[in-house]
């Protein structure tokens, strides 16, 4: 029996092939990761951001019920407001805050928890903020990608650079964004559930 082919090492020429064929998503990520740099630069740098931050996670240690109110409302709140950014004719240009303010967000968060908590905060971080901070940002990412592409074919259409208005995918757009919408409640849901019991086993 022949046996397949092993799987080849991707080359400079195909990496770079990959890269500009999705080169929507290599810009999210890299504007996820300057994110990253940034939260950690401001919280270590500026005492009103770690005091402002601090307050605005002192409802991470309600109960359950208000607990899950609050992660859906933020988690809601980015989410609509990355869609609406689609709709808009200068949409488009300001969909790279996406995935910088989710970095920012998540580096201060994992900067919190290590330096109030130590190692506690730190095995916090690995087991519910990395998890619930990657799974949230690969909805938005494919959220705030998508929206990008439509706010530039109503920016190009309406401009009339090209013919584009006819082609957009109004409903397409729609149902993506529905599916989105609920992983968005659904993340929101075990996120919580995950927070509340570990919070009960690391003893905060």
């Amino acid at each position: 029996m022949k046996r397949p082919p092993l799987p080849q090492p991707l080359s400079g020429a195909s990496l770079y092939r990959l890269l500009t064929e999705n080169r929507a998503y290599a810009f999210s990520v890299l504007c996820y990761l300057a994110g990253l740099l940034l939260g950690s630069f401001l919280y270590a740098d500026s005492a009103t951001a770690c005091a402002l931050f601090q307050r605005c996670l002192a409802v991470e240690y309600a109960a359950f019920p208000l607990l899950l109110i609050s992660r859906l409302t933020v988690y809601l709140f980015a989410f609509l407001l990355t869609v609406l950014m689609g709709f808009c004719l200068f949409g488009f240009p300001f969909m790279s805050l996406v995935p910088l303010c989710l970095g920012a967000e998540a580096a201060m968060t994992m900067a919190y928890y290590y330096i109030e908590y130590g190692w506690r905060g730190f095995g916090y971080t690995l087991l519910a903020v990395a998890p619930e901070v990657a799974a949230l940002a690969t909805v938005l990412l494919y959220t705030a990608v998508n929206g990008a592409a439509l706010s530039k074919s109503i920016y190009d259409g309406t401009l009339k650079k090209s013919d584009t208005a006819s082609g957009l995918n109004l409903k397409g757009y729609l149902i993506k964004n529905l599916l989105y919408c609920f992983l968005v409640a659904l993340l929101a849901l075990v996120n919580t559930g995950v927070d509340c019991l570990l919070k009960q086993l690391i003893h905060f």
